[in-house]
């Protein structure tokens, strides 16, 4: 997930656009002696997305399912329509590294359902998939994702 966001950071600020990551490497937000460190890194991510009055944001995953045949890139958004709409673009686009096409749906997710900022989430890949699995592994794979997700916020803005 860093990869993918350090390589879509640099094709962004590349463009002339103002970009922010929530971190910079493998570590989570929380404090040292937290009692709930995965609750306290998502309200630290929430309150960091809409302090930075950003348009937009991109929340970048990989996925997993019991089943190893669940493939492919899928788009969670927001439950409104600009990141109905943004979800639409990106899924539309990113359909074309898909075996199957996917449709965007609403994510029950506590960073969708407690920002402010329009975003959305982008599983770009199951890890319990072995074709998945290797393809993000490879930066040819991550820059082509890189792309299309630029390429698709451009699209959104305009």
């Amino acid at each position: 997930n860093l990869k993918l966001a350090h390589i879509l950071y640099e094709m962004i600020l590349n463009e002339g656009a103002i970009c922010y990551l929530t971190r910079t490497s493998d570590y989570d937000l929380s404090d040292m002696y937290s009692k709930n460190h995965k609750l306290e890194d998502l309200r630290k991510r929430v309150k960091m997305i809409d302090s930075a009055k950003t348009t937009l944001f991109i929340s970048l995953h990989l996925n997993a399912y019991q089943s190893s045949k669940v493939e492919g890139i899928q788009v969670f958004y927001q439950n409104n329509e600009k990141s109905k709409s943004l979800a639409e673009i990106l899924q539309t686009n990113l359909n074309k590294k898909n075996t199957n096409e996917k449709k965007c749906k609403i994510g029950d997710y506590y960073l969708l359902n407690n920002t402010k900022t329009t975003g959305v989430i982008v599983e770009y890949g199951f890890l319990s998939n072995p074709n998945d699995r290797k393809k993000v592994l490879k930066d040819s794979y991550l820059k082509e994702i890189a792309t299309i997700i630029k390429q698709s916020m451009k699209e959104y803005l305009r």
